[in-house]
């Protein structure tokens, strides 16, 4: 009697393993090992490496482009706005401000292939109620923080 094997798996995705680095290979050839209930289906490693050929996409359309001046720490990768590869935009963060323990500003943006940047004020609470000193101290930052997104948009 022959033993019986289960046939190896289409692979579809690896039609795009030229858009992909070694490591993102690496990971789905991964994926693609696992057997039995936790088996990742066909489409699902072919939808793995669309998003990581896009994303690797983005990256080599915008390599050209260099951070905002008032950009510190680490630029976010570019990822697709437009989800058909006109626009491209990339997160960053140009300062984080601690009002008081549990309360903090982040000044943040996202930068846009087009030239656009468009800036933001995140406030990080960790509580739902505040004191009104408390308030007050967060409107202050508030102001100074808006001062500065409008001073850095401003044309020079």
């Amino acid at each position: 009697m022959t033993e019986m094997r289960a046939a190896p798996r289409a692979s579809g995705w690896r039609r795009l393993s030229d858009q992909l680095t070694a490591e993102q290979i690496a990971e789905i050839e991964q994926f693609e090992r696992v057997t039995g209930p936790d088996a990742w289906p066909e489409y699902q490693l072919l939808n793995c490496a669309r998003t990581a050929a896009k994303r690797n996409h983005a990256q080599k359309v915008c390599a050209h482009i260099a951070a905002p001046a008032d950009a510190v720490g680490a630029v976010g990768e570019w990822e697709d706005f437009d989800d058909e590869g006109h626009l491209y935009g990339r997160q960053f963060v140009t300062s984080t401000r601690d009002v008081e323990s549990g309360i903090s500003l982040d000044l943040t943006g996202t930068q846009f292939s087009n030239g656009a940047v468009q800036r933001r004020i995140l406030v990080w609470l960790e509580t739902e109620e505040l004191l009104a000193p408390q308030a007050r101290r967060l409107a202050t930052a508030l102001i100074d923080a808006a001062g500065q997104v409008e001073s850095l948009e401003r044309p020079q």
